[in-house]
């Protein structure tokens, strides 16, 4: 997750540093390594991050 925020912070030329801390609860709740993984079966879609990024600017 730290590298995907990266990326995108990156691509809009943030300049702010991304922490990783493993200890940090996702919404509450402690997660496992494979979590957020997409389970067996499920639709993968072509969108590539750095596709999307350029079409979906900041909010103000």
């Amino acid at each position: 997750m730290d590298e995907f925020i990266r990326r995108g912070l990156t691509f809009r030329k943030d300049p702010r540093v991304v922490v990783r801390d493993d200890s940090a609860p996702y919404y509450g709740a402690q997660i496992e390594e494979r979590t957020l993984l997409p389970v067996e079966g499920a639709q993968i879609f072509e969108t590539r991050f750095e596709d999307w990024l350029p079409l979906n600017p900041p909010r103000k």
